[in-house]
C-alpha cells in the first residue's frame, strides 16, 4: 500500500460504513456507522492509543479551539441564514435540526455532539492530514483534508454542505495543524455543532439581529485564534 492510498483509505472507510449502515439499520444507522469505525481504529492502532492516553491533555489548547468552534460555526450558520440562495440552512432549521432537538432527543444529540466529530475527526485530521503531511507538506495535507471532507458533505448534503463542509473543515484542519491535538479539533468540532444547533434556535430572532450577532461571534472566534497561533509560535520558539 503506498504513502497516498495509506492516508486516503480511512475517509472512505468512515463513508463506507455509513452507507452500509443506511442500508442495514432503518433507525440509528449513522451512530452505528461512527461507532464500528473507531472501534475497528482504535483496535488497529491500539498501542498508538495506549501511547497517547499516557499523555496528559492540553486543556488551555482544548479549551480554547472548543470555544473558537462554537463561535465560528455559529457564526457562520446565522450569517449564511441572512444570504439570499443557501435554501439548505433554511430547510434543515424547518425540518431535521428541530427534528434532532425536540424528536429524536438524546440518541441523536449524541450522534452530532459526539460520536460524529469524534470519527470525523480521526478519520479526516488524525489519519488522513497528518500521514499526507508527512509525505506532502503542510499545504497539501489541509488542503486534501479540507476537499475530502467537503465532498463528504457534499453526497450527504448537496453543494450547500460542501461549502459548509469547506468552510468549518478549513478551520478544523488548521486547528488540527497549529495543536497537533486530536482531542483540540474534535473539541472544537464538537462545540461547532453545538454552536449551529443554538444557531438554529436564534433564528427567530430578526435577521438584522442575526447579522450583530454573527459579525461579533465571527470577531471573537478569529481573536481566540490568533490568539491560539501565537502561542504556539512562542512554544516553538521556546
Amino acid at each position: 500500500m503506498n504513502k497516498l492510498t495509506d492516508a486516503l483509505i480511512w475517509p472512505a472507510v468512515l463513508m463506507a460504513f455509513h452507507f452500509l449502515c443506511r442500508n442495514i439499520f432503518k433507525y440509528h444507522s449513522d451512530l452505528y456507522a461512527d461507532i464500528l469505525f473507531l472501534i475497528m481504529t482504535v483496535f488497529l492502532f491500539r498501542g498508538k492509543v495506549r501511547e497517547e492516553l499516557k499523555t496528559a491533555p492540553d486543556w488551555l489548547d482544548i479549551l480554547q479551539s472548543a470555544a473558537i468552534g462554537f463561535a465560528y460555526s455559529a457564526s457562520l450558520v446565522l450569517f449564511l441564514e441572512t444570504v439570499p440562495g443557501v435554501p439548505f440552512l433554511k430547510d434543515a432549521a424547518e425540518g431535521p435540526a428541530l427534528q434532532v432537538i425536540f424528536h429524536y432527543s438524546g440518541i441523536y444529540l449524541l450522534i452530532l455532539m459526539l460520536m460524529h466529530p469524534l470519527a470525523e475527526e480521526t478519520a479526516f485530521r488524525r489519519l488522513l492530514q497528518e500521514r499526507i503531511r508527512e509525505h506532502f507538506g503542510i499545504i497539501v495535507s489541509v488542503a486534501v483534508s479540507v476537499l475530502l471532507y467537503a465532498f463528504w458533505f457534499w453526497v450527504r448534503d448537496g453543494w450547500a454542505g460542501a461549502l459548509y463542509g469547506i468552510l468549518s473543515g478549513a478551520l478544523y484542519a488548521l486547528i488540527y495543524e497549529r495543536t497537533g491535538s486530536l482531542p483540540a479539533c474534535t473539541a472544537a468540532h464538537m462545540a461547532g455543532n453545538a454552536g449551529i444547533l443554538m444557531s438554529y434556535l436564534g433564528m427567530i430572532l430578526s435577521g438584522g439581529v442575526l447579522q450583530i450577532l454573527s459579525l461579533s461571534m465571527l470577531v471573537m472566534a478569529v481573536l481566540l485564534f490568533i490568539n491560539l497561533i501565537s502561542e504556539e509560535a512562542e512554544e516553538n520558539e521556546n
